[in-house]
């Protein structure tokens, strides 16, 4: 009964847990059913965010150059689409960029999910109140 309070006062405060039971009340109200209209719709919401996101970061790296490829006072370069590995040989970008996304990838799938996070959390409250009573 503990274990349920201390879950329920969490989830309740959660803002993901929120976002979760409006996707799930959603399906909910269409009977279950998922529309592939709408999850497209929803990924392009998603990639609108994270492009709104993306050109503070992108300003941060044109700032580094002066626009030549060539490094400004700050060390960084752009080499129009070649860049050099360890050994002195180019190396296009594009690899590079392919090899750092797919890192990203594994990452992402590395990191718990909000079910999972509370999962771990319920497991500790039941280790807590184990050696408590």
């Amino acid at each position: 009964e503990a274990l349920q309070k201390r879950s329920s006062d969490r989830v309740a405060a959660s803002e993901e847990f929120a976002e979760i039971q409006e996707e799930a009340d959603e399906v909910t109200e269409k009977d279950g059913v998922i529309y592939l209209a709408d999850l497209l719709e929803d990924d392009e919401k998603e990639t609108e965010e994270a492009d709104e996101e993306a050109p503070a970061a992108d300003e941060k790296t044109e700032a580094n150059t002066d626009g030549d490829g060539e490094k400004d006072s700050s060390g960084t370069a752009e080499n129009d689409g070649e860049a050099s590995s360890e050994d002195g040989t180019p190396e296009s970008t594009e690899t590079a960029k392919s090899d750092s996304e797919e890192e990203g990838e594994e990452e992402d799938e590395d990191e718990p999910s909000p079910q999972q996070r509370e999962a771990l959390r319920i497991l500790a409250d039941h280790v807590v109140l184990l050696k408590s009573s």
